[in-house]
């Protein structure tokens, strides 16, 4: 999965868990901040990646969000439970899942079966 594109899971996640609003995740691997700003909502998310200049969205199904990327153009499913997360990365096709805890975030990408750490 591509670095911002993880970010953008990660920051939705936390959102969706917390139910508040946020600005900005801080990537530890990459040692970068990703400003992003928009609605996240239990029936949708309308995500602005300001670093990517692009949105990164898309609407609940009953089961699990079905996110657009806009800039790379493949979805990420998204699936929320209690405080943990799971989805498919259709641009990468793997698998990847993940926790909230308080303000951090921990993702387990399969594509290169490495945990990434981010923190609101």
């Amino acid at each position: 999965m591509e670095a911002d594109v993880r970010a953008c899971v990660a920051y939705v996640a936390w959102r969706l868990v917390h139910g508040l609003p946020a600005f900005t995740i801080y990537d530890r691997f990459e040692g970068k901040s990703y400003p992003l700003t928009g609605s996240v909502a239990a029936d949708r998310v309308h995500v602005y990646d300001c670093n990517e200049n692009c949105y990164f969205g898309g609407l609940f199904n009953g089961v699990q969000f079905n996110l657009w990327h806009y800039a790379r153009r493949y979805f990420v499913d998204l699936k929320i439970e209690a405080d943990g997360f799971s989805g498919f990365d259709h641009g990468s096709r793997r698998h990847f899942h993940g926790h909230v805890h308080g303000g951090e975030i921990d993702l387990c990408d399969r594509e290169t079966n490495s945990y990434f750490h981010y923190q609101m």
